[in-house]
């Protein structure tokens, strides 16, 4: 329904990759999972501009899964240029899922309002 969004979006894109223009285009998209004890450490390529939570919320959207594979809900903070996911049901986790469903809730966007890309770092 927010079509100027999706039009500055778009503007944003083309300005970037057709005219060269300098501006921050895209947002953040996954890149790399390591495991960090009982935390996934997410990181990202496409950071023009630093990582963000859109109104300043607490991060959502993110469930995290141990070697049984199933998926629990996850806490998620920003450190630096990195996402660190971790669950108290999940102590040695194995992937990690953003934004994935039909309809998921999620804020994890860049300083420029972009958001960020679904991911999911298995291939179960």
């Amino acid at each position: 329904p927010d079509k100027q969004e999706v039009a500055r979006r778009l503007a944003l894109n083309a300005l970037a990759k057709v005219y060269g223009k300098s501006v921050v285009y895209s947002g953040p998209i996954y890149d790399s999972m390591r495991v960090d004890g009982a935390k996934a450490v997410i990181g990202f390529e496409r950071l023009q501009s630093p990582l963000a939570a859109k109104g300043g919320r607490p991060l959502v959207g993110f469930k995290v899964a141990g070697a049984d594979r199933i998926f629990h809900q996850a806490e998620a903070r920003i450190d630096g240029d990195k996402v660190v996911v971790f669950s108290p049901d999940v102590p040695h986790p194995v992937a990690v899922r953003y934004a994935w469903g039909s309809d998921p809730e999620n804020n994890l966007i860049n300083e420029a309002g972009l958001p960020a890309s679904p991911f999911r770092t298995d291939n179960w």
